[in-house]
Parts: structure tokens; C-alpha cells; sequence
């Protein structure tokens, strides 16, 4: 059992199949190693296995204010932005509010006195 226990299967991109990092994961973190191939007939932009959960929650987080740049000094501080981050995000899916469109920050009354209408 490694460090985290929860944590199962690590899919990590096709660069990062090289080297020790196999023996490495296995060994640290007591998990498995998956590398995601691209498709070889493949052209253009292409959603992999499960990736897009991953760069889905990257953007999420990305776009609170404080993490969009790197304001904090200390690595803790940093840390405790990104749980700040995701706990609100979490609230949000949970709880929403019906004032406010989804993937908007501006609530609907604000935005119909501009003239705005949706659909």
C-alpha cells in the first residue's frame, strides 16, 4: 500500500512512458501506470480516455483569480488556494445559484439591462 491509498491507476501522456517512471510509481505510490496513446489514424484534435476530465478541472481551477497567475510565495499557500478553488467549485455544483447562468459570473439581471436575452 502506497502513499495514498485511494489512488489506483495513474494515466499519464505518452511522453511520460519512458524511463524509470513505471518502476518509480509503482514503488512510491504502490499504483499502476497507464501511458494514453494517441490513435495512430488520428488527425487533427482528438478527446483521449479520460484526459479531458483531467484538463477540464485544470481550466476549472485556472480560472480562479488568485490561481490564473502565480501570486503565492510560499508552496502551501498555493496549495490551499487550489482546495479554496475546488471546494467553491464543488458548492457551485451543488448548490447553485439560479440568479446566475451557467459558465457566467454575471447574474441574469444584470445582464438583461444590457439587452441581453437567452434562449
Amino acid at each position: 500500500m502506497g502513499q495514498f491509498p485511494r489512488l489506483v491507476k495513474v494515466l499519464v501522456d505518452s511522453a511520460y512512458g519512458r524511463g524509470d517512471l513505471w518502476e518509480r510509481v509503482r514503488d512510491d505510490l504502490g499504483c499502476e501506470l497507464e501511458v494514453v496513446e494517441r490513435a495512430v489514424a488520428a488527425k487533427g484534435f482528438v478527446v483521449q480516455h479520460l484526459r479531458w476530465i483531467v484538463e477540464q478541472s485544470i481550466a476549472c481551477l485556472g480560472r480562479d483569480r488568485r490561481l490564473a497567475k502565480d501570486y503565492e510565495y510560499v508552496n502551501s499557500s498555493s496549495e490551499a488556494r487550489v482546495l479554496i478553488a475546488a471546494i467553491g467549485r464543488s458548492l457551485r455544483r451543488l448548490a447553485p445559484n439560479p440568479a446566475v447562468r451557467p459558465g457566467y459570473t454575471r447574474t441574469i439581471a444584470s445582464t438583461s439591462a444590457l439587452g441581453a436575452s437567452f434562449p
